[in-house]
């Protein structure tokens, strides 16, 4: 089997950032702006979700083997590597 070519994580984290992209043209088009500023906008807006998503969407790096196991109060909480 080839390898692919994006992870899940970057096609999940660039599909979402299309997505916000183009409702912020749509929004800015509504507003009554021109085409040229609501592209723009709107690829300001695609890419600031992308940088927003990628904060938000953690790498399997970051946290240990034991991310789910209950700790010792009975609370299940992600460990992270510091």
């Amino acid at each position: 089997m080839k390898p692919s070519l994006l992870s899940l994580r970057a096609v999940v984290l660039l599909s979402l950032g299309m997505v916000g992209g183009v409702v912020t043209v749509a929004l800015s088009l509504l507003a009554g702006h021109a085409i040229a500023e609501s592209l723009l906008v709107g690829v300001a807006g695609a890419g600031g979700m992308i940088t927003f998503l990628d904060r938000i969407v953690a790498t399997e790096a970051n946290y240990t083997a034991q991310a789910a196991l209950p700790q010792a109060d009975g609370c299940e909480e992600a460990h992270r590597h510091v």
